[in-house]
């Protein structure tokens, strides 16, 4: 099975103000899709996510005004702040390949009518 990934952005708080900077994205909320490459729709697996992001050392060159940040690199701040790929390796191990096992064997199964067996 080859397995791959895809992120949504759920939820962003911001801090109002800090130092000299405005609308720092501090919190956000986010869903991680994993996936079969090969049975894209029916083996999946979702895990959500809550980041708290760390805006003490924020710079000129490291803060993104809100007019000009993308959902993409908000999501790309979440997965840094969780740990990285080893975050979504830790996740996949932990649980999510497992399930996504499950989901890909079940697709050879065939549903039968209960109705039709004897009591």
């Amino acid at each position: 099975m080859n397995i791959d990934y895809t992120m949504e952005l759920i939820d962003v708080k911001v801090i109002p103000s800090q130092d000299t900077f405005t609308n720092i994205v501090k919190k956000i909320e986010w869903e991680i899709t994993f996936f079969d490459t090969e049975n894209e729709e029916d083996v999946i697996s979702k895990a959500r996510v809550l980041s708290l992001l760390d805006t003490d050392s924020l710079s000129d060159s490291s803060y993104v005004p809100w007019d000009s940040i993308t959902q993409t690199q908000i999501l790309q701040f979440g997965l840094n702040t969780e740990g990285g790929l080893d975050f979504l390796d830790s996740l996949l191990e932990n649980g999510h390949a497992r399930i996504l096992a499950d989901k890909k064997a079940e697709l050879a199964f065939v549903r039968q009518d209960i109705d039709l067996i004897p009591e």
